[in-house]
């Protein structure tokens, strides 16, 4: 959270300010959705009692975002920036890892260049831009472990460099002992590194795929000893179970599939219980609930996934609303 100075004379702005900042700063210690639910409400409310109150705007669309309401996030700090605001180089970060989230290859283009530019603007600032520079170097990890999962079409190609980039960057991070200073970052490489060894596990041949998948699952549980109520993390290791337990069942051993399965559920689970505001974890626990026969499970997921907004795409929801209706899960990958 960027430290500033409260540039409104609204009485009224200022107290919702005051309240969603705190509702904010007990959602990021406890998890909790209904935190973050309260404290847009109270930015928003804050934002409208004074349009001009430029904190106001940057707090609503940071949790905007993590609502996943991208878009509406996006526009409040392309507002920003249309303001000059002299909350730049945080406003784009914030837009990099928003566009980040949509897991379209033109956002992984927009995220990259908006790293680039957040990165010159805490330059710009000297030492006080140091930890905003480091940010910015581990959101990139962040952003080549997602490419190298999510890039498609002509890029698809493109997957084993990104992941190759973000293992490289991350793994340099975390020697530079002067640069991680930032729990904040430190979480975002950690993060972006267990997404980056998970990914290439999965496309790995047999005799290293369980190194990686070793090495993701101590990057994702050192990222969760520094945020431990962080569903991103969470959902990750819940994500990288589902792929084991594939392999599992792919090697025929369908007990250790089971086992498997009900982790990436505990897993997911967990997260909902923290935070069910995004369709992904209830898509999740649908599709599990759907792979080991627990179709009213399935049922169940599906419909609360579908009240909430996300990235999982329509044709992902279509193949599983398909699996559901016909009691055949057969054709569901992970």
């Amino acid at each position: 959270m960027p430290p500033s100075p409260l540039p409104t004379s609204s009485p009224d702005a200022l107290r919702s300010f005051v309240a969603g900042r705190e509702q904010l700063r007990s959602y990021l210690t406890t998890g909790s959705g209904e935190l973050l639910c309260q404290a847009k409400r109270s930015f928003s409310a804050a934002a409208a009692f004074d349009p001009r109150f430029q904190l106001a705007i940057f707090y609503r669309s940071l949790v905007q975002a993590e609502l996943r309401e991208t878009g509406a996030a996006i526009d409040g700090f392309e507002q920003l920036l249309k303001a000059q605001t002299d909350l730049r180089a945080e406003v784009l970060l914030q837009l990099a890892y928003a566009h980040t989230k949509r897991y379209r290859n033109e956002d992984f283009v927009k995220a990259e260049g908006y790293l680039a530019e957040a990165s010159q603007a805490a330059q710009a600032r000297g030492e006080k831009g140091s930890e905003l520079l480091a940010l910015g170097e581990s959101l990139k990890v962040f952003l080549y472990a997602v490419m190298g999962g999510h890039l498609s079409g002509d890029s698809d190609n493109l997957r084993p460099l990104y992941l190759e980039k973000a293992v490289e960057l991350g793994e340099g991070l975390l020697k530079d002992k002067a640069r991680m200073t930032s729990g904040e970052a430190r979480f975002e490489v950690l993060n972006g590194l267990g997404i980056a060894y998970m990914r290439k596990g999965a496309v790995a041949a047999d005799s290293s795929r369980q190194e990686f998948w070793t090495t993701a699952e101590s990057r994702f549980k050192e990222a969760l000893e520094l945020r431990p109520t962080s569903v991103r993390a969470m959902q990750n290791m819940g994500l990288l179970r589902g792929m084991q337990a594939f392999q599992a069942r792919s090697d025929g051993a369908e007990a250790q599939a089971q086992a498997l399965f009900r982790e990436a559920k505990d897993g997911y689970a967990k997260s909902l219980d923290l935070n069910p505001n995004d369709q992904y974890p209830h898509y999740r626990m649908a599709k599990l609930c759907a792979l080991t026969d627990d179709w009213d499970g399935a049922e169940r997921y599906f419909a609360s996934g579908r009240q909430y907004s996300g990235a999982v795409a329509e044709e992902e929801w279509r193949e599983l609303r398909a699996a559901i209706d016909t009691r055949d899960a057969s054709a569901l990958t992970w």
